[in-house]
């Protein structure tokens, strides 16, 4: 495996443990203000690939979250997420430990 390839998932297993140890992106979808699906990828996964997506349930009426269910999402990375991030893992934020920039 070449440096800064990911292992190629070969299940769902697999793509869960995969994710605890290697940088992700991810796409937060709202309704209503709120979360209602997370999806989660490895840097590198190409549009169309298979990724995974937490799904949350509230309390009717609330914030409050009732339920949660993490699955993996066959419709994929879709190509218009994650394009516009400008972090630089070789710069330095926050260096003061103030919280801004």
């Amino acid at each position: 495996m070449a440096k800064g390839d990911s292992p190629r998932v070969q299940n769902k297993t697999s793509m869960l443990k995969s994710q605890g140890h290697e940088e992700v992106k991810q796409h937060i979808v709202y309704d209503g203000g709120l979360i209602k699906y997370i999806f989660t990828a490895p840097i590198d996964l190409p549009v169309g690939a298979p990724c995974m997506v937490v799904e949350y349930k509230y309390v009717t009426g609330t914030t409050r979250v009732r339920d949660m269910q993490e699955r993996v999402s066959n419709a994929g990375w879709q190509a218009g997420w994650g394009t516009d991030f400008d972090f630089d893992p070789n710069t330095v934020y926050d260096a003061d430990g103030d919280g801004t920039l």
